[in-house]
């Protein structure tokens, strides 16, 4: 039975003049390894990622070459799955050797472990001069940039929830994300409660504070967010099944920016992936205006023109299953420009011409039925000038 309901592909495309300086997609940048990237670090001159294997690099130059800095470290510990700072002095957590800082721009680090700190380390965050750490083994803190620890007692006995995975902090509140459960602490780590925030009891995997809000992703079910650390809500109940592995998360320009499996990046829930490995986005940064997305084998991308991210191309599916219904494209032209929008099947070959003209700034809509479409997976591709973007969807009968 056929729905009279349209599902709508939002393809929002704007063209820039001829004389734009900036690129209009993502810029793959020159990093040194392609380990997988954990985590980001800045200071005013640098910007640092830390890697899954290769240890630490950073650019002082905004991408366009990256060093390495590990002088200090244990050479078979460049495997890092943390990081934050105190004003501009550096730690980063290891997997097997606790905590490390460097106090020079990452010249070079030094010990911040002691005997009282488990040595297997997930995560890190600090509030002030307090900093905390996230272990196999349950959670710690610091009141001397490292030097002592102590451990924090949770409400629920390490061996059910000890792995805490992502930390966040804002004000007295801090917010540390385990396996099952979410500890908050409204007195900065003084006293903490236990809370299941997932409906499916999935892993709390990452964690910010933006925009008033905390943001809590999962490995599966999706992101929550809460205005204290205390009452959360579900946000992502418009996406689909597989759109619920939250892989990133950052709060840039007042705007939510997230990484989602098989999917990409979506700012405000709009994808922005024009030439991003999309599936392997791990780590989101800004940096002096730019956004930096860390992937897990394919190095640093860049993105210089965020402000301006209304000019490149967009296409988007939401939703991607098509079942015998209509499809309504609708997009919008900035300046006047040779536009073709065309629907390819999984071959590559091109079964339908819907736009192929020279089109004036406006806003257009073109209707397609699918109903003669047998089942399995379509593309469409939106061409404007020499630009263009993608997007998948799938028919089912």
């Amino acid at each position: 039975m056929k729905s009279n309901t349209f599902l709508t592909f939002l393809i929002l495309a704007c063209i820039t003049s001829l004389n734009a300086q900036a690129p209009l997609s993502w810029q793959a940048t020159p990093s040194l390894d392609s380990f997988p990237i954990r985590c980001f670090l800045s200071t005013p001159n640098a910007l640092f990622i830390g890697m899954y294997g290769g240890g630490i690099q950073k650019t002082t130059d905004e991408g366009q070459t990256w060093t390495s800095c590990n002088q200090g470290l244990p050479q078979y510990e460049y495997i890092i799955r943390g990081a934050t700072q105190i004003g501009n002095i550096l730690f980063v957590g290891t997997r097997n050797h606790g905590v490390w800082y460097s106090d020079n721009e990452g010249e070079l680090w030094k010990t911040a472990t002691d005997s009282v700190l488990s040595p297997y380390i997930w995560s890190m965050a600090s509030l002030d001069n307090r900093l905390f750490a996230g272990t196999t083994f349950g959670l710690f803190f610091s009141d001397d940039l490292g030097k002592h620890w102590q451990e924090i007692e949770l409400p629920i006995p390490r061996a059910a929830s000890g792995l805490i995975y992502a930390m966040a902090t804002h004000d007295q509140t801090v917010i540390a994300c385990s396996n099952r459960y979410l500890y908050c602490s409204k007195d900065a780590g003084s006293t903490w409660k236990a809370i299941e925030i997932s409906k499916e009891k999935r892993d709390l995997i990452n964690a910010v504070y933006g925009n008033g809000k905390f943001y809590v992703g999962t490995s599966g079910d999706g992101l929550y967010s809460s205005e204290d650390g205390l009452t959360w809500e579900r946000i992502t109940d418009h996406l689909t099944d597989n759109q619920q592995l939250i892989q990133a998360i950052l709060v840039f320009d007042n705007q939510l920016i997230t990484s989602i499996s098989s999917t990409g990046i979506m700012r405000d829930w709009q994808t922005y992936n024009d030439f991003l490995p999309i599936a392997s986005v791990s780590a989101l940064t800004a940096y002096k205006g730019k956004l930096y997305a860390g992937t897990a084998f394919d190095g640093v991308w860049k993105l210089d023109n965020w402000n301006n991210t209304t000019t490149q191309n967009e296409l988007s599916a939401v939703p991607n299953l098509v079942s015998d219904t209509p499809i309504q494209f609708s997009y919008q032209l900035n300046e006047s420009s040779n536009v073709k929008l065309l629907i390819n099947n999984q071959s590559g070959q091109t079964i339908a011409t819907l736009v192929n003209t020279f089109q004036n700034p406006g806003n257009y809509q073109v209707e397609y039925t699918t109903s003669t479409l047998q089942a399995g997976t379509y593309f469409a591709t939106l061409y404007i000038g020499n630009k263009q973007t993608k997007s998948k969807f799938i028919i089912i009968h």
